[in-house]
């Protein structure tokens, strides 16, 4: 079942409910658009799609005609997220317990987990203080570069082919 299905059923669900408001389906619908941008913008929709709402459906994976309207969006996205406000990149926000992630992490140069670590920490301090930084300071979606991200996808390779290897052997 892909997103698009997913979400057509939950607005479905939702309009045929007893005792559910129009303004309830409608925020349900923005908060799925919210989730579909986000896919947009961390890849889960590989090629330049748009996502389109109509009352009462959702209609995913629409050839884009304008380029530009596909990096717009991924930087509407981006600024929505909030944690560049912290001056945190993108790849600082993934989950330490990941067993690829870890690995990623471990064959990081030494130089990049120390500055990782100093953004991390600073974003904990803080939010702790309940302040951000100042908007000059932000993480701009063109400075973000994804520095784990191919020692992530190394490791994910290098476990998918041990599971390969074990189940044949």
């Amino acid at each position: 079942m892909t997103l698009g299905m997913y979400c057509t059923a939950i607005t479905t669900i939702a309009s045929t409910a007893p005792n559910v408001s129009e303004n309830c389906i409608d925020e349900i619908q923005g908060l799925m658009l919210v989730m579909l941008v986000s896919c947009v913008t961390y890849g889960k929709i590989k090629s330049k799609q748009i996502v389109r709402l109509e009352k009462g459906k959702v209609k995913m994976a629409v050839s884009s005609k304008a380029p530009g309207f596909s990096i717009a969006l991924r930087k509407w996205a981006y600024n929505l997220s909030g944690f560049n406000k912290y001056g945190l990149h993108h790849d600082d926000c993934y989950d330490e317990a990941d067993p690829d992630v870890k690995e990623a992490l471990r064959r990081l140069p030494e130089h990049l987990v120390d500055e990782r670590n100093f953004r991390i920490i600073r974003a904990m301090q803080l939010s702790l203080q309940k302040i951000i930084l100042p908007k000059e300071e932000w993480v701009k979606f063109e400075e973000d570069n994804k520095y784990l991200q191919p020692y992530i996808e190394e490791a994910a390779r290098e476990r998918q082919e041990k599971e390969e290897w074990n189940k044949k052997y």
